[in-house]
């Protein structure tokens, strides 16, 4: 029987989002609750996490997400794991 992994969620606020055609500030990125990667950032925080991605604004973060032909949360995900391996 397959399980199901459980989900955990960190959220990253940018103060540019909402003048970039978003509604809200927030970004969410999921991972699996038991993912590496994912119990070294909970303890970091978002701004930290940011600045180890080298991302300061969610204008940045489209543009280096479009070009690696990525979604923004698997860009965040992919620079963690980089940074953080």
């Amino acid at each position: 029987m397959d399980k199901c992994k459980k989900r955990a969620y960190i959220s990253f606020f940018f103060r540019d989002s909402i003048s970039n055609n978003r509604k809200r500030g927030y970004l969410t990125v999921a991972f699996n609750s038991d993912d590496a990667i994912y119990a070294k950032c909970k303890k970091l925080g978002t701004s930290k996490i940011k600045k180890i991605i080298g991302i300061d604004s969610y204008k940045d973060l489209v543009e280096k997400a479009k070009k690696e032909n990525r979604t923004l949360g698997n860009y965040i995900k992919y620079r963690l794991i980089k940074k953080l391996s």
